[in-house]
């Protein structure tokens, strides 16, 4: 079965994407529209795809340019391995919120199984093979996905390949257009501009 997940993962990775939109474009909502939960699932959301777009902002500023050509150790890579992943969660979990949707919460954190281990050890490999025992310490020392805050080591000054900072830049950003796109989905739901067809699981509180 693992086998098959990591030959199919962009596969079913591409088929639970296109699931997740038809199921928020055309389905209600898990919780009762009242407007508490309303602020509640928005702001958390919004909060968790700030979080996610800053974290992915600062560990591009030491990586844009680097990856895998250089060994980054410093800023949030000497807190963790892989901070793009673990911020890129932060931003995915955000944007299930704020479809208020508990099925597409569900199958995000199922996309993010089947998706990233495979990516991120696909990646240790390539990394142990160009920096060899030096990337083996580090990852000795580094947790892979949870950060350990006591271990943040910054430099007071840091070169950035400014071309490669914009595009990451522009991919940070994109975690912000789809808030904005869902926001606008919930609009045209409220007003009954795109039709609801089924119901999800529902919470009733």
């Amino acid at each position: 079965m693992l086998n098959f997940i990591k030959k199919k993962r962009i596969l079913l990775s591409r088929i639970l994407v296109v699931l997740i939109t038809a199921i928020f474009l055309f389905s209600d909502h898990s919780w009762e529209d009242k407007p508490y939960h309303f602020l509640f699932f928005q702001s958390l959301g919004g909060l968790l795809v700030g979080i996610c777009i800053l974290g992915r902002l600062w560990s591009a500023l030491y990586i844009a340019g680097n990856k895998t050509k250089n060994l980054i150790c410093e800023g949030p890579y000497s807190m963790v391995r892989n901070p793009l992943y673990f911020f890129s969660f932060f931003g995915a979990i955000g944007l299930g919120l704020a479809t208020e949707n508990l099925l597409i919460i569900g199958l995000i954190i199922v996309l993010f199984i089947i998706y990233y281990p495979f990516v991120i050890i696909g990646e240790e490999k390539r990394l142990v093979e160009v920096h060899g025992d030096e990337f083996l310490n580090y990852m000795k020392h580094v947790p892979r996905f949870i950060p350990n805050p006591f271990k943040l080591k910054e430099p007071e000054f840091y070169s950035v390949n400014v071309k490669k900072y914009k595009i990451a830049f522009i991919d940070a950003m994109g975690f912000f257009s789809v808030y904005i796109c869902i926001q606008i989905v919930n609009i045209l739901h409220a007003g009954k501009v795109i039709p609801v067809f089924f119901s999800v699981p529902k919470c009733f509180f």
